[in-house]
């Protein structure tokens, strides 16, 4: 325990360093910008006629998962400009409504500013540099990385980014051997925007030159495979959860008393 609380205070520190006539100042590290250090350090700082009007987790959502990490109108990933932000559909972007986009926009470029001068990172950056560092390699290098994955398997994709997901579409190279699950409605990060049609659209633009060389479109129309019935819920998991309760309270109760029931009410 004292571990993990001692890993939480590296946002407080600060590197003394001597500078030539002065008697030092301080240096801040460079960081890895997440919601708690977007808020506590970030949030603060930008002016609060433009702050007020917004909840911090939802705009930081909206800065990764939209404005920097969704698709923009001609299929490319990267930072969406100003026009093509306002311009999404509610679909694509339904947390805010299209006025008030606009104060969206200002904190993002604040928010962009400010992290350039402090050195610091977030996580779309770190995958964008990685998507930048593959197109640039060696053709050979590439091929080298296709062949580490014969097949992935991601449970709860919904917590994925779209720059994530392409990261990930770009490592395997046959799409037959990619396999996504998860549930739109059980989305736990606080910077995803998850669309299974945006799957599907970036699916497309990967895999869509292999299509066509082997003529086989199947190859980027990925298949969907819903799940109508919470098996969480279904009668066999029901009824086996019984079947073990009712064990534990004869087991239980073969020791008599109050204590019986007093283990039981603990489990």
């Amino acid at each position: 325990m004292r571990r993990f609380s001692n890993r939480q205070k590296f946002r407080d520190e600060k590197v003394r360093t001597e500078v030539s006539g002065a008697t030092g100042h301080y240096v801040r590290r460079s960081q890895v910008v997440d919601f708690a250090l977007f808020k506590s350090e970030y949030w603060g700082q930008f002016p609060t006629s433009l702050s007020r009007h917004y909840e911090p987790g939802l705009v930081f959502a909206e800065i990764l998962g939209v404005i920097k990490g969704s698709i923009s109108n001609d299929g490319e990933l990267g930072s969406l400009s100003r026009n093509d932000y306002l311009d999404l559909s509610s679909k694509k972007a339904p947390t805010f409504s299209s006025g008030g986009r606009h104060g969206v926009y200002d904190i993002y470029l604040r928010y962009e500013r400010r992290k350039a001068r402090n050195g610091d990172r977030d996580g779309i950056d770190r995958v964008s540099s990685l998507l930048k560092f593959m197109q640039m390699a060696d053709p050979d290098f590439r091929r080298m990385l296709e062949t580490f994955f014969g097949e992935i398997y991601v449970d709860e994709v919904q917590d994925q980014r779209c720059m994530d997901i392409t990261l990930l579409l770009k490592l395997v190279k046959n799409p037959i051997g990619i396999h996504f699950a998860g549930d739109s409605a059980q989305c736990i990060s606080r910077d995803s925007t998850f669309r299974f049609n945006d799957v599907k659209a970036m699916f497309y633009n990967q895999f869509k030159p292999i299509a066509e060389a082997t003529k086989n479109d199947s190859l980027i129309r990925p298949k969907l495979f819903r799940l109508n019935k919470n098996f969480r819920s279904h009668q066999g998991i029901i009824s086996l959860a019984s079947f073990v309760m009712n064990l534990l309270y004869k087991g239980m109760s073969t020791t008599g008393g109050t204590a019986s029931s007093s283990l039981l009410l603990r489990f």
